[in-house]
């Protein structure tokens, strides 16, 4: 994958140094001497990340940031701020100014490489995650962004715990989110609160090298925590350890004294992201359910089943246990549509929906492949179970009444079902999907043709 670095600088010196520097770890280098340059190459073809002199002529910090992320292609895009010279206030204001960090010149080469591997691959995993969520917004199920500060979870691990006390005190006085005190060698870890911790700040001193970094591979492979943001603060005697942890996966790094404003500052600024990518995954996952799912009912859809009953055709195979397939089908459902209206139609197919659902085994399948059509799937299902379990859904159908919005009368209905039992010999070749559902719906004709409300098999073999 091309990482593209654009470097902003107005003395030619400054871009070559960097350039030999990103050329050697096979970085693509983008110079330009203005702010001004700086736009016309963002514009025309947007860098992966952005290097930039905190000294620019005529701007401050804040204009600087703003400069280059001012349009909607380059918002995202991790900036880096050079100082010549090192300033806490400076860096603060680069920070407040939206900056992804701000680094003072000179500045050790793996440090400098590992920060920009680091930024970037946060970059990428956002980028994904927008990428993906979009989804959600085209099937209408994107939230609006919230208008309050959300509380932050923050768990502080240092050792002694008198460190980890002095931490939360100094940030209390600067931050309003929920800390929770850990130490190395307690018996509960980040992973043991619930909900996790949204930043875990790890103070990693010369007597807890081993254990920091086993912490941070910990966090970064517990299912619980692997999507936790990492600050880790590395006092002077561990600054080498700095392009370590941050390959590791940290995701933002203090070395040195701790300035307690400036970790504030970081500290929501990743929890700050971290809500941000959880809105994603969020959306994500809606989009993705909304793909799979039959929206009146709930149930899932066709896109879903015909994967789901392929999987389970081969595994059926390969177990040599049989299964069966049923197209259920409501009987005279034209007449409540015509005589109660549709919206009526639509409550009798939610509770029926339902009640097939909860008739059913968690392992089975059930889903809405038409206006009024069900398939069900049953896994490890003989024929003569299968029987008893759509006689079963269709009593349970025939015997629960319906209530109705508007309606003071409830509603009954019926169900036809249609079954083809499956037993498929390993040597034989496979039925597809399309097969099986096939077949059980010319049984479920025959159960039509046999007065309804009643339950008819198809031939025992499937055609292959």
């Amino acid at each position: 994958m091309p990482r593209n670095v654009l470097i902003v600088d107005e003395l030619a010196t400054n871009r070559i140094v960097l350039k030999v520097k990103l050329s050697g770890a096979r970085y693509g280098v983008i110079q330009a001497a203005s702010l001004s340059e700086a736009r016309k190459c963002l514009d025309r073809d947007p860098p992966d990340l952005v290097l930039a002199s905190a000294d620019l002529t005529g701007a401050n910090t804040a204009q600087i940031v703003q400069a280059l992320r001012g349009t909607a292609r380059t918002r995202d895009i991790p900036v880096v701020l050079l100082l010549a010279h090192d300033n806490a206030e400076a860096r603060l204001d680069a920070l407040r100014a939206g900056a992804s960090d701000v680094l003072t010149k000179p500045v050790d080469d793996r440090f400098f490489l590992a920060r920009l591997r680091s930024l970037l691959r946060q970059h990428h995993t956002s980028q994904a995650l927008n990428l993906h969520s979009g989804t959600a917004h085209a099937l209408g199920f994107a939230e609006p962004p919230a208008s309050f500060q959300v509380t932050g979870r923050i768990a502080i691990v240092a050792h002694p715990a008198a460190a980890a006390m002095k931490l939360r005190a100094d940030l209390m006085h600067r931050i309003q989110h929920d800390m929770t005190l850990l130490t190395f060698d307690a018996p509960e870890v980040a992973s043991d609160l619930a909900p996790p911790p949204d930043v875990v700040v790890l103070r990693i001193a010369t007597a807890d090298c081993e254990r920091g970094l086993r912490l941070i591979a910990d966090l970064k492979a517990d299912t619980a925590t692997q999507n936790s943001r990492i600050l880790v603060l590395l006092p002077p005697e561990t600054i080498p350890l700095a392009s370590t942890v941050l390959d590791m996966g940290a995701h933002d790094i203090l070395c040195g004294a701790t300035e307690t404003g400036e970790l504030a500052l970081r500290l929501q600024n990743q929890i700050r992201r971290k809500h941000q990518e959880d809105s994603q995954r969020a959306k994500l996952k809606t989009g993705l359910q909304a793909a799979v799912t039959d929206s009146l009912t709930g149930l899932y859809n066709r896109r879903y089943a015909l994967p789901y009953m392929t999987r389970t055709i081969a595994e059926s195979a390969g177990s040599g246990r049989p299964l069966a397939v049923m197209v259920a089908d409501l009987d005279h459902f034209k007449k409540i549509n015509d005589r109660l209206g549709h919206a009526a139609g639509d409550e009798v197919l939610r509770r029926v929906a339902g009640l097939l659902r909860d008739t059913l085994r968690d392992d089975d399948l059930v889903a809405r492949i038409g206006g009024e059509e069900f398939l069900i799937v049953l896994p490890d299902t003989p024929r003569e179970r299968a029987k008893q379990v759509a006689g079963r859904l269709c009593k349970t159908v025939r015997d629960t009444p319906i209530a109705l919005t508007g309606q003071k009368a409830p509603a009954h209905v019926t169900l036809s079902i249609g079954v083809s039992p499956v037993h498929l010999p390993t040597h034989d070749p496979l039925p597809d999907a399309e097969t099986l559902i096939a077949q059980a719906d010319r049984a479920l004709y025959g159960a039509k043709a046999g007065g309804r409300d009643t339950v008819s098999f198809c031939a025992t073999r499937p055609a292959a």
